[in-house]
Order: structure tokens, then sequence, then C-alpha cells
């Protein structure tokens, strides 16, 4: 069997391989499948990619579970979104450690951030507006501190600098600044601010936010001063992905249906916004504070494409390497698209998993509970690499919506009844 190549992944494959974000150590990748269960290593230059172990839960198919891991030493953690604990892989030994979180009325976690500070990892659960503090070396969690102690939501991103994480509140908005030496929490409010705000990011002297506005929020720690940005370029508008009501897309309306921006990032003078409901890429000089538009070629939606079957947004921001490269998976075209923020280019990410990954992901298809008695039918199939594509394309087409869980349907009939229509 032939490596599987051609973009992301091939179209089928790289529809379960995009991740909430890669680990980037050294020369090689880390990351976890949003949609399989498992920890992969890819070589950053070539892309070739393997498999090196599934979290050994009982599920191997899920949405979201564990999409994002974060590598100290010979360890990777994998946090849980859609899950219910810690995993922790040690490289050298091929072994994993479950790490248990105190959550009694099993509220979803959405662990989707950690930072190393010394010897510990401090983690941020949306769910449980909490940081939590695991001890790397003992691979335990020492203590759980509150975010907020009035039951305000949270954005869902957080930032980091000099050793505190920076968390918005909102319901009224605010910034919750939570120090990991001292412990001390100091609560900042943004009485400008008028949204729902979701993103915060440092640029290295301020603070950008943000929201479901049409806005760039951008926040004077020392003075607590908010500037806002409203210009932005000719052509920018909101998608509707969430009622698909005609225009289906708007340059005038104000406010998105679900986030404007899915993640900001400051990359040397600029910062850079990827759009979730918003049309296109933004990035904003740090000095003058222009907006201009980083247009990508055939990305554009039409009504046939905005209901996607992994997410109703533009992108997924995978990764900022070298302090230059920003890697974005488009959720409409199946591939990664690697921009140079200096030349203000991109390309297509070529990466590819190994014929040995290949098999080891189609036998453990194969030894699903759910799925055994699909296997035992007699379907004939010409070639092993048309079983793998069909169940991958059959396994792509039963998850639907970002709630949905591994436990939710019945992967086994879906497959079944694929095949059944060939």
């Amino acid at each position: 069997m032939e490596k599987m190549t051609g973009g992301f992944f091939g179209d089928e494959l790289g529809a379960l391989m995009w991740t909430d974000g890669w680990q980037i150590s050294g020369k090689e990748v880390w990351f976890t499948s949003a949609r399989m269960n498992c920890l992969f290593r890819m070589e950053q230059i070539t892309g070739e990619t393997v498999f090196v172990s599934k979290i050994p839960i009982k599920q191997f198919l899920g949405f979201r579970q564990y999409p994002v891991c974060v590598k100290h030493g010979e360890l990777i953690f994998c946090l849980p979104n859609n899950a219910e604990e810690i995993w922790c892989y040690h490289i050298s030994d091929d072994s994993w450690k479950e790490i248990e979180i105190y959550n009694p009325d099993r509220i979803r976690l959405k662990c989707v951030q950690a930072w190393c500070v010394k010897d510990k990892l401090y983690v941020v659960s949306i769910g449980l507006k909490q940081v939590i503090e695991l001890d790397i070396s003992r691979r335990c969690i020492d203590k759980y501190y509150n975010i907020t102690e009035g039951g305000q939501e949270i954005s869902l991103r957080s930032a980091y600098s000099d050793n505190c994480i920076y968390t918005v509140l909102n319901n009224p908005v605010g910034v919750c600044r939570f120090d990991c030496l001292t412990k001390e929490r100091k609560l900042y409010l943004l009485h400008q601010v008028e949204d729902e705000i979701s993103r915060i990011e440092f640029d290295g002297r301020k603070f950008w936010l943000g929201g479901k506005k049409k806005r760039i929020y951008i926040w004077e720690k020392n003075s607590n001063e908010v500037k806002i940005l409203d210009q932005f370029p000719t052509g920018f508008g909101i998608y509707d992905f969430v009622n698909r009501q005609q225009p289906l897309l708007d340059y005038d309306r104000d406010t998105a249906g679900n986030w404007m921006f899915i993640d900001i990032r400051c990359i040397g003078s600029h910062v850079w916004l990827i759009p979730c409901d918003a049309n296109e890429i933004l990035y904003v000089d740090i000095n003058t504070l222009e907006i201009r538009k980083f247009s990508i070629e055939n990305e554009k939606r039409a009504e046939e494409d905005m209901e996607e079957p992994l997410m109703r947004c533009m992108y997924i921001l995978e990764y900022v390497r070298e302090k230059r490269y920003l890697g974005v998976y488009s959720l409409k075209n199946k591939c990664m698209y690697e921009i140079d923020t200096k030349k203000m280019d991109y390309k297509i990410l070529d990466c590819s998993l190994d014929e040995k990954s290949v098999r080891q992901i189609h036998k453990i298809i194969q030894s699903m509970e759910h799925a055994r008695d699909f296997f035992r039918k007699p379907v004939h199939i010409e070639r092993e690499e048309d079983t793998l594509h069909m169940l991958i394309e059959a396994l792509v087409h039963t998850y639907q919506g970002e709630e949905k869980g591994a436990g939710e349907c019945c992967v086994g009939s879906k497959i079944y009844e694929y095949l059944c229509m060939k």
C-alpha cells in the first residue's frame, strides 16, 4: 500500500487528522487528532507522520476529546476537552498514565491551553473556570484555583506573559490575571467593552481582544484603558453560518452569530486575526493600527458549503513557528495553509502518514466493539486501501456536530450502510 499523500494526509484521512494545535519541539511536531484518540509525531521538514500510540480510553473515535497536547521533556500531556481526565505519555517508556481531575458534576472540561512554569504545568479549564496546577515530575494534580468567584463565563482562549495567565470574564467584561508563582488573582474591569469576549493575545506591550462584534479591542494593563478599532477593509463581512439566511455574507452586519475571530496571534510587528464567522484573515500593524486583509484563493463560501461536517467556521489555527509562520487548517478545502508573515504569501503543506501507521489505524477500527458485526459481513473489496478510504469517509459523515460524542451513534451500522450503497 502506498503512502496516503496529497495536501493534508489526503482528502479522506485529512478530515480526521486535524487538531486544535500542533506542539512543535525542535524538528518534530506532536499532535493528537481531534477525531481519533491517538497521538502522532511528524517530521517538520518532510511532513512524514507516524502513529505513536492510542490514548488508552475505551473510545477510539470521538469529537475533540483530546485535541491538544503539551510536551515537556519526555512527557506528552494530552488535555481533555470532551473527555474526563488528562493522559500523560512517556516517550522513552512508551507508557501512559491517567491523571484524574476532580469534577463531581461532570462538567465539560474544555482544557485547551496549558503552560509549563518551572516544575509545574498550569492548565486552564474553561468548564470548571479554574486553573489546574499539575506537578510534572509526579504527574499528578496539586491544586485548583478559581478564575472567577462570581460565576461569570470565561473566554475560550487565555494569554500568557511573565508567569501570569490572563483570562477574560464576561458579564461584565473584565480580565483576570492569575500569577502562577504567587497564586494571586487580580481582576481588571473593562467598562468600555460592551461585547462578549472570547479571545485575548499579548503583543509584548498591550493585549488584543476579540468577541462577537465587528470590533478589535486593545487593552493597556497599567492604565486600564481600551482602544477600539472598527475601521475594517472594504470587503470584510460576516458569514451567517448559524442560520444560513440570505445574504450568506453580510458586509454591513455588526455582530457575528458565533465569534468574529477563532484566534488572535501576535507575530513580529503584526497581530493576526483568524476568522470564525468573518470572511477574511486580517492582520493589524501594531504601530500604525492599520487593518489589512490577507486573502487565500478559493476560500470564499457558497450556500452548499456553509454547513461543514466538522464545524461552522472558516479555519482552525494549528501552530505558529519561528515567530514567522502561521499554520491554519481550512475546513472548506480540508488542507493546511502555511502563511509566511514576512513574505506575505502562503503555501499548502503536504503531510503524509506512513504505511505502517495506516495499517495500525485500520486494525484499531476493525477491533472496535461496536463495529464487529460489520466486519463479519462478507463484503468484497478489491484493495485494502479502498476499505480504509471508505471506512474513513463513512466515519467522517458519522460526526456532524461539535457536541456529538463517540457514544451517541452506532459507527458500525453507519459504515455498513455506506458500503451497501457502493
